[in-house]
C-alpha cells in the first residue's frame, strides 16, 4: 500500500486541499482579527469624538465662565479700587474735620478760660462794689431812717396810741431796727 501511487496522489490532492482551507482558515482568521480591530479602533475614535466633544463643550463652558468671572474680577476690583478711594478721601475729611474741630475746641477752652478769668474778676469786683454799695446804703439808711423816723415817728405813734392795730407794727419795726444796728 505504500506504492500505491493513486492513493498517493489521491492523499497528496487532499494534503493541498487540507492546506489550501487550513491557509485559508489562517487568512480568514487574520482578516477577522483585522476587521475586529477596525471595528474597536473605529468604536474607539467614535468614543475618543465624543470625548473631545464633550471636553470642548465643557472647555467652551468653562471658557465662558473664566471669562465671566474674569470680568467680575475687574469689576470688582474696580469697584473696591473707588471704595478704598472714596473711604481715603473720606478719611482725609474726617482727618481735617477733627483737626477743625480740635483747634476749635483748644480755642473755646482758651475763651472758656479767658471768660472764666474775666468772671472771677468781675464778681470780685462786683462783691467789692456791692459791698461798698450796701455799707453806703447802709449809712444812708441809717441816716434817712434816723431822719425821716423822727417826723413819721412821731406822726405814727399819735396814729398808734390811738389804734391797736398799729401798736403791732411798731413792735416790728423796733425790731428791725434793733437787727439794721447791730
Amino acid at each position: 500500500m505504500d506504492d500505491d501511487p493513486v492513493l498517493h496522489q489521491k492523499i497528496c490532492h487532499i494534503l493541498k486541499k487540507y492546506v489550501n482551507l487550513y491557509n485559508t482558515f489562517l487568512a480568514l482568521r487574520v482578516l477577522k482579527e483585522r476587521q475586529n480591530s477596525i471595528e474597536f479602533e473605529r468604536k474607539i475614535k467614535a468614543r475618543l469624538k465624543n470625548i473631545l466633544r464633550w471636553t470642548m463643550k465643557r472647555e467652551n463652558l468653562y471658557k465662558g465662565t473664566l471669562c465671566n468671572l474674569e470680568n467680575e474680577n475687574k469689576e470688582l476690583k474696580r469697584r473696591l479700587n473707588e471704595m478704598q478711594q472714596e473711604r481715603d478721601h473720606a478719611e482725609a475729611v474726617n482727618n481735617a474735620k477733627v483737626s477743625k474741630l480740635q483747634s476749635e475746641l483748644s480755642y473755646f477752652r482758651m475763651q472758656v478760660t479767658q471768660l472764666k478769668n474775666k468772671y472771677e474778676r468781675d464778681a470780685s469786683m462786683l462783691q467789692e462794689k456791692v459791698s461798698k454799695d450796701q455799707k453806703f446804703e447802709n449809712k444812708s439808711v441809717e441816716h434817712t431812717e434816723s431822719t425821716s423816723f423822727s417826723h413819721v415817728e412821731k406822726d405814727k405813734l399819735k396814729i398808734a396810741e390811738k389804734h391797736p392795730a398799729f401798736m403791732e407794727k411798731k413792735e416790728e419795726k423796733k425790731k428791725k431796727r434793733s437787727l439794721f444796728k447791730t
